[in-house]
């Protein structure tokens, strides 16, 4: 029986920089409401443990957000970085170190 010449796939095929940038984009936004809502507790617009809770929870989406796309970028890289690794070796074989 013939063996199976499939290769294994990235866990996506879409160009990186996009999710990146996106990635950097939402990261900045999250910083902008901590910074802001620093600025609601100097006025003592809100009680202090409901500005920590707001914050808790946008810690929270940040993080997801982050893990979840970092986990897809992760297996992309890894994937590339063996693509990239094997033309890199066939290469030195080919023309010498």
């Amino acid at each position: 029986m013939a063996t199976s010449k499939l290769k294994p796939t990235p866990g996506f095929k879409q160009p990186k920089f996009p999710l990146y940038e996106s990635l950097y984009q939402i990261n900045r936004a999250f910083e902008a409401i901590h910074y802001h809502l620093e600025i609601l507790d100097d006025y003592e617009v809100f009680p202090l443990a409901l500005l920590q809770q707001f914050g808790a929870t946008a810690g929270e989406l940040r993080a997801g957000i982050n893990h979840c796309a970092i986990g897809r970028l992760d297996q992309r890289e890894t994937y590339d970085w063996g693509k990239y690794g094997k033309r890199r070796r066939a290469n030195e074989k080919k023309f010498g170190d």
